[in-house]
């Protein structure tokens, strides 16, 4: 089972586990590609979200250097 069609099923399921941990840590248990699937993903978003924090500073503030005299 892909992510994508995983993340798909979420709308089958009954409303209180849409959201549900639980259910995300059960689908990942019960299959490897999956649990390979998401973990990929969430590193992704988590590398993306660290790269941007740490360009912010710069872009706020400019970067040391940046041709001010």
């Amino acid at each position: 089972m892909t992510l994508s069609i995983a993340l798909r099923l979420g709308h089958a399921l009954p409303p209180e586990h849409r959201d549900s941990g639980v259910t995300l840590r059960r689908m990942c248990d019960e299959d490897a590609a999956f649990r390979r699937a998401v973990c990929r993903w969430v590193g992704h978003v988590l590398s993306h979200r660290l790269n941007a924090a740490r360009a912010r500073p710069a872009d706020l503030y400019g970067s040391p250097g940046g041709g001010v005299s």
